[in-house]
């Protein structure tokens, strides 16, 4: 049975989404789900498959058309990877997560959530009625 190479595969879709350091990128987004397959706890509901990777991958590039101009694509991606996958975890599992993506993406200092105005008024409203 053939295997599919989830690095290239994750390095063709971060080219084709707009990532220019597409190669180093994809070494690391390829590590972070490896360390966690064999780290994390085993959860039924855990993917870190094909079908979890390119998911990922559409998000970052929305994630990068929608940013700032300029912003690091290592922490555009590391935001994505956080993001897409944390509401997965049980809680035992979310800060070994976060560890390895501070130990992967060692250039990105903080992850400070993306703020969505909209949202943010809507709950607002919401909650003031």
């Amino acid at each position: 049975m053939m295997v599919p190479d989830r690095r290239v595969i994750i390095k063709v879709k971060l080219a084709s989404v707009g990532y220019g350091e597409y190669e180093p990128l994809s070494y690391k987004f390829n590590e972070l789900y490896k360390l966690s397959e064999e780290q994390l706890s085993p959860q039924r509901h855990y993917d870190f498959g094909l079908r979890n990777i390119l998911s990922v991958l559409r998000t970052a590039g929305m994630v990068k058309r929608d940013e700032v101009p300029g912003t690091p694509e290592d922490f555009l991606l590391a935001r994505s990877l956080k993001d897409m996958n944390m509401s997965k975890f049980v809680s035992e599992d979310k800060s070994l997560f976060t560890e390895l993506i501070e130990d992967i993406f060692t250039t990105v200092q903080a992850f400070k959530a993306k703020v969505y105005p909209a949202v943010q008024k809507e709950i607002n409203r919401e909650y003031a009625e």
